[in-house]
């Protein structure tokens, strides 16, 4: 005979399975540094926020030594739900995406994602520049949720 279930266990139950769900609409992407001859780049997103198939964000870039170097814009990564639900599942990704500075200079964006559990991971960004230069950032995410 089936044993009836009560209303506060399948509330546990449900609250549980809601804070272990990862929400996917915003992305925190940790500061990232990289090295380009003897200059020290660093790479500091704004929380992504989900638009559709895409993530989007602001972005500065800082050079150091160099300052007047540096540059700032808005960055797209794309990301089908299909391809969001592989990450969440552990597989590796990868994706494109665009980045324009404020001077208006389109940029080619790349790279891989690795889910370390549904909610973080590790993730590789590509900025390509011109076809000589190439900026590579290795850092982490995590999904936020709203």
């Amino acid at each position: 005979m089936p044993r009836p279930v009560s209303l506060a266990a399948l509330c546990v139950f449900l609250a549980v399975t809601a804070l272990n769900a990862a929400p996917t609409d915003a992305v925190l992407v940790a500061g990232a540094k990289t090295s380009l001859y003897l200059n020290r780049l660093t790479l500091d997103p704004l929380p992504l926020r989900r638009s559709g198939t895409h993530f989007e964000s602001n972005y500065v870039v800082r050079v150091f030594p160099v300052f007047f170097l540096g540059e700032s814009g808005r960055f797209s990564i794309d990301l089908p739900e299909a391809e969001l639900a592989r990450l969440q599942s552990g597989a590796t990704i990868s994706f494109t995406g665009q980045a324009e500075n404020s001077d208006h200079e389109k940029r080619r964006v790349t790279g891989t994602a690795t889910a370390e559990d549904a909610a973080s991971g590790r993730i590789n960004v590509k900025i390509i520049v011109s076809s000589s230069l190439t900026l590579a950032f290795d850092t982490t995410y995590r999904f936020t949720g709203k």
